[in-house]
Protein backbone atom coordinates (compact mmCIF):
# COMPACT_ATOMS: atom_id res chain seq x y z
CA UNK A 1 0.00 0.00 0.00
CA UNK A 2 1.52 2.98 -1.22
CA UNK A 3 -0.57 6.11 0.66
CA UNK A 4 1.61 9.12 1.44
CA UNK A 5 -0.29 10.82 3.65
CA UNK A 6 -1.21 11.24 6.87
CA UNK A 7 -4.31 12.68 7.23
CA UNK A 8 -7.07 11.12 9.12
CA UNK A 9 -10.34 10.85 7.55
CA UNK A 10 -12.66 11.19 10.09
CA UNK A 11 -14.85 14.13 11.40
CA UNK A 12 -16.89 14.73 14.34
CA UNK A 13 -19.90 16.87 15.04
CA UNK A 14 -17.51 19.77 16.66
CA UNK A 15 -15.45 19.85 13.32
CA UNK A 16 -18.28 20.06 11.13
CA UNK A 17 -19.58 22.62 13.75
CA UNK A 18 -16.06 24.57 12.61
CA UNK A 19 -16.71 23.85 9.08
CA UNK A 20 -19.36 25.56 9.07
CA UNK A 21 -19.37 28.62 11.02
CA UNK A 22 -15.58 29.25 9.65
CA UNK A 23 -17.62 29.97 6.12
CA UNK A 24 -15.75 27.26 4.42
CA UNK A 25 -17.85 26.51 1.17
CA UNK A 26 -18.32 23.12 -1.00
CA UNK A 27 -16.02 22.70 -3.77
CA UNK A 28 -18.06 23.72 -6.92
CA UNK A 29 -18.26 21.15 -9.55
CA UNK A 30 -16.28 20.98 -13.03
CA UNK A 31 -17.90 18.33 -14.44
CA UNK A 32 -17.50 19.02 -18.31
CA UNK A 33 -21.58 18.06 -19.28
CA UNK A 34 -21.02 18.73 -22.35
CA UNK A 35 -18.52 15.75 -23.37
CA UNK A 36 -21.52 13.50 -21.74
CA UNK A 37 -23.48 11.82 -24.72
CA UNK A 38 -26.99 13.37 -24.28
CA UNK A 39 -28.33 10.90 -27.05
CA UNK A 40 -27.43 8.07 -24.67
CA UNK A 41 -28.49 9.58 -21.23
CA UNK A 42 -31.34 10.93 -19.55
CA UNK A 43 -29.58 12.82 -16.36
CA UNK A 44 -32.96 14.49 -14.14
CA UNK A 45 -32.65 16.70 -10.77
CA UNK A 46 -34.79 16.66 -8.15
CA UNK A 47 -34.62 17.69 -4.72
CA UNK A 48 -33.12 15.19 -3.49
CA UNK A 49 -31.24 13.37 -6.22
CA UNK A 50 -29.51 13.60 -9.67
CA UNK A 51 -30.99 10.34 -11.58
CA UNK A 52 -28.94 8.82 -14.62
CA UNK A 53 -30.32 6.42 -16.81
CA UNK A 54 -30.02 5.45 -19.95
CA UNK A 55 -32.22 7.65 -22.25
CA UNK A 56 -36.02 6.50 -23.45
CA UNK A 57 -34.43 5.53 -27.27
CA UNK A 58 -32.21 3.32 -25.85
CA UNK A 59 -31.91 -0.35 -24.79
CA UNK A 60 -32.87 -0.30 -21.45
CA UNK A 61 -31.22 -3.76 -19.53
CA UNK A 62 -31.47 -4.01 -16.64
CA UNK A 63 -32.52 -0.56 -15.77
CA UNK A 64 -35.41 -1.37 -14.34
CA UNK A 65 -34.43 -3.48 -12.35
CA UNK A 66 -31.09 -2.69 -10.99
CA UNK A 67 -30.40 0.76 -8.94
CA UNK A 68 -26.91 2.34 -7.82
CA UNK A 69 -27.37 4.70 -4.80
CA UNK A 70 -24.07 7.36 -4.66
CA UNK A 71 -23.08 9.37 -1.14
CA UNK A 72 -20.68 12.54 -2.48
CA UNK A 73 -17.86 12.94 -0.24
CA UNK A 74 -17.88 15.46 2.27
CA UNK A 75 -18.61 19.55 1.18
CA UNK A 76 -18.41 18.20 -2.44
CA UNK A 77 -21.49 19.19 -4.54
CA UNK A 78 -23.01 16.14 -6.17
CA UNK A 79 -23.07 17.26 -9.65
CA UNK A 80 -19.38 16.40 -9.42
CA UNK A 81 -20.06 12.90 -9.66
CA UNK A 82 -22.19 13.24 -12.56
CA UNK A 83 -19.40 11.82 -15.45
CA UNK A 84 -18.45 9.05 -13.42
CA UNK A 85 -21.92 8.44 -12.28
CA UNK A 86 -22.59 8.40 -15.95
CA UNK A 87 -20.11 6.02 -16.84
CA UNK A 88 -21.89 3.25 -14.34
CA UNK A 89 -24.85 3.50 -16.14
CA UNK A 90 -23.05 1.41 -18.59
CA UNK A 91 -24.31 -1.42 -16.90
CA UNK A 92 -27.98 -0.70 -17.25
CA UNK A 93 -28.41 0.50 -13.98
CA UNK A 94 -30.50 3.76 -12.67
CA UNK A 95 -27.82 5.79 -10.59
CA UNK A 96 -29.29 8.23 -8.06
CA UNK A 97 -26.32 10.96 -7.01
CA UNK A 98 -27.64 12.00 -3.71
CA UNK A 99 -27.76 15.53 -2.79
CA UNK A 100 -27.07 16.15 1.50
CA UNK A 101 -27.69 19.08 3.70
CA UNK A 102 -24.86 21.75 3.45
CA UNK A 103 -23.18 19.45 0.94
CA UNK A 104 -22.24 16.82 4.61
CA UNK A 105 -23.94 13.43 4.56
CA UNK A 106 -23.57 12.89 8.17
CA UNK A 107 -26.36 14.88 7.95
CA UNK A 108 -28.77 12.95 6.34
CA UNK A 109 -26.98 9.45 6.10
CA UNK A 110 -30.53 7.69 5.38
CA UNK A 111 -31.54 9.09 2.94
CA UNK A 112 -30.96 6.71 0.36
CA UNK A 113 -33.79 5.09 2.63
CA UNK A 114 -35.64 7.91 1.01
CA UNK A 115 -35.37 7.01 -2.21
CA UNK A 116 -36.14 3.18 -2.73
CA UNK A 117 -39.39 3.49 -1.92
CA UNK A 118 -39.83 5.91 -4.76
CA UNK A 119 -38.87 3.28 -7.16
CA UNK A 120 -40.89 0.02 -6.62
CA UNK A 121 -39.20 -1.41 -9.60
CA UNK A 122 -35.95 -1.67 -8.61
CA UNK A 123 -35.65 -4.78 -6.93
CA UNK A 124 -31.69 -4.87 -6.51
CA UNK A 125 -29.84 -2.13 -4.86
CA UNK A 126 -26.60 -1.24 -4.56
CA UNK A 127 -24.91 1.19 -2.05
CA UNK A 128 -21.84 3.38 -2.72
CA UNK A 129 -20.08 6.49 -2.01
CA UNK A 130 -16.73 8.75 -1.74
CA UNK A 131 -14.53 9.79 1.50
CA UNK A 132 -17.03 10.88 3.77
CA UNK A 133 -19.87 9.66 1.65
CA UNK A 134 -18.40 6.24 1.56
CA UNK A 135 -18.55 6.26 5.67
CA UNK A 136 -22.01 6.54 5.62
CA UNK A 137 -23.06 5.07 2.76
CA UNK A 138 -20.97 1.69 5.47
CA UNK A 139 -23.38 3.12 8.02
CA UNK A 140 -26.70 2.66 5.96
CA UNK A 141 -25.28 -0.62 4.79
CA UNK A 142 -24.47 -2.02 8.52
CA UNK A 143 -28.18 -0.47 9.65
CA UNK A 144 -30.04 -2.55 6.82
CA UNK A 145 -28.10 -4.88 5.02
CA UNK A 146 -31.10 -6.95 3.39
CA UNK A 147 -31.86 -3.82 1.65
CA UNK A 148 -28.75 -4.23 -0.36
CA UNK A 149 -26.62 -6.65 -2.32
CA UNK A 150 -23.38 -4.94 -2.92
CA UNK A 151 -21.15 -1.94 -1.80
CA UNK A 152 -18.24 0.49 -3.05
CA UNK A 153 -15.93 2.73 -1.09
CA UNK A 154 -13.74 5.23 -3.24
CA UNK A 155 -11.11 6.39 -0.62
CA UNK A 156 -13.05 5.75 2.09
CA UNK A 157 -13.84 3.16 5.03
CA UNK A 158 -15.94 2.23 7.57
CA UNK A 159 -16.12 3.98 10.99
CA UNK A 160 -15.62 2.26 14.18
CA UNK A 161 -18.59 0.73 15.57
CA UNK A 162 -20.24 0.07 12.07
CA UNK A 163 -18.76 -3.67 11.83
CA UNK A 164 -20.11 -5.42 8.24
CA UNK A 165 -17.80 -8.23 7.98
CA UNK A 166 -20.76 -10.43 8.06
CA UNK A 167 -22.36 -8.76 5.34
CA UNK A 168 -22.90 -11.55 2.74
CA UNK A 169 -22.84 -9.06 -0.37
CA UNK A 170 -20.32 -7.81 -2.78
CA UNK A 171 -17.59 -5.22 -1.03
CA UNK A 172 -15.20 -3.00 -3.34
CA UNK A 173 -12.84 -0.69 -2.17
CA UNK A 174 -10.71 1.27 -3.95
CA UNK A 175 -7.83 3.93 -3.36
CA UNK A 176 -5.59 5.95 -5.10
CA UNK A 177 -2.00 5.53 -4.69
CA UNK A 178 -1.12 9.64 -4.54
CA UNK A 179 -4.07 10.18 -1.99
CA UNK A 180 -2.37 12.45 0.48
CA UNK A 181 -6.15 12.95 2.25
CA UNK A 182 -6.61 9.08 2.72
CA UNK A 183 -5.30 8.16 6.61
CA UNK A 184 -3.39 4.68 5.66
CA UNK A 185 -3.67 3.78 9.44
CA UNK A 186 -7.47 4.50 9.37
CA UNK A 187 -7.83 2.34 6.03
CA UNK A 188 -6.35 -0.26 7.28
CA UNK A 189 -8.52 -0.21 10.37
CA UNK A 190 -11.48 0.31 8.69
CA UNK A 191 -10.78 -3.11 5.98
CA UNK A 192 -11.02 -5.25 9.33
CA UNK A 193 -14.79 -4.30 9.79
CA UNK A 194 -15.39 -5.53 6.09
CA UNK A 195 -15.91 -8.74 4.43
CA UNK A 196 -12.82 -11.28 4.16
CA UNK A 197 -14.41 -11.16 0.90
CA UNK A 198 -13.62 -7.35 0.15
CA UNK A 199 -11.46 -6.83 -2.70
CA UNK A 200 -9.39 -4.45 -2.42
CA UNK A 201 -8.29 -2.35 -5.53
CA UNK A 202 -4.75 -0.17 -5.44
CA UNK A 203 -5.14 2.52 -8.49
CA UNK A 204 -1.80 3.70 -9.91
CA UNK A 205 -1.87 7.01 -10.02
CA UNK A 206 -4.78 7.82 -8.94
CA UNK A 207 -5.29 10.70 -6.16
CA UNK A 208 -8.36 11.48 -3.60
CA UNK A 209 -10.26 14.00 -5.66
CA UNK A 210 -10.55 12.46 -9.19
CA UNK A 211 -13.51 9.92 -8.33
CA UNK A 212 -15.55 13.73 -9.04
CA UNK A 213 -14.79 16.53 -11.18
CA UNK A 214 -14.21 19.37 -8.90
CA UNK A 215 -10.78 20.53 -9.22
CA UNK A 216 -7.82 20.52 -6.69
CA UNK A 217 -8.22 19.07 -2.68
CA UNK A 218 -6.44 20.74 0.02
CA UNK A 219 -4.11 18.40 1.12
CA UNK A 220 -3.95 15.78 -1.92
CA UNK A 221 -1.68 15.27 -4.17
CA UNK A 222 -1.32 15.72 -7.98
CA UNK A 223 -2.91 12.68 -9.61
CA UNK A 224 -0.65 10.69 -12.11
CA UNK A 225 -3.27 9.54 -14.47
CA UNK A 226 -6.55 12.12 -15.48
CA UNK A 227 -9.69 12.22 -13.81
CA UNK A 228 -11.35 10.98 -16.87
CA UNK A 229 -9.03 7.46 -16.95
CA UNK A 230 -9.19 7.09 -13.43
CA UNK A 231 -13.01 7.19 -13.55
CA UNK A 232 -13.14 4.97 -16.41
CA UNK A 233 -11.09 2.61 -14.29
CA UNK A 234 -13.48 2.88 -10.98
CA UNK A 235 -16.26 2.43 -13.00
CA UNK A 236 -15.11 -0.27 -14.34
CA UNK A 237 -13.92 -1.95 -11.41
CA UNK A 238 -17.49 -1.46 -9.89
CA UNK A 239 -19.05 -3.17 -12.53
CA UNK A 240 -17.07 -6.05 -12.83
CA UNK A 241 -17.13 -6.72 -9.10
CA UNK A 242 -20.40 -5.49 -8.08
CA UNK A 243 -22.87 -6.26 -11.48
CA UNK A 244 -21.65 -9.73 -12.09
Amino acid sequence: MKMKNKRILQISAIEIFIILISGCVSYTSEADFLSLDPSGLEIRETGKYYLIKPAADMPSGESEERGVIFYPGGLVRPDSYIPLGSLLVRSGATVFIVKMPFDLAVFAPYRAEEIRPEFSGITEWIIGGHSLGGVMAVKVLYDIPEAYSGLFLLASYPAAGNNISDFSGEVLSIYGTEDTVLSPEGFAEGVSLLPASTVIMELEGGNHAQFGNYGFQKGDSPAEISSKEQQELTASSIIDLLYK
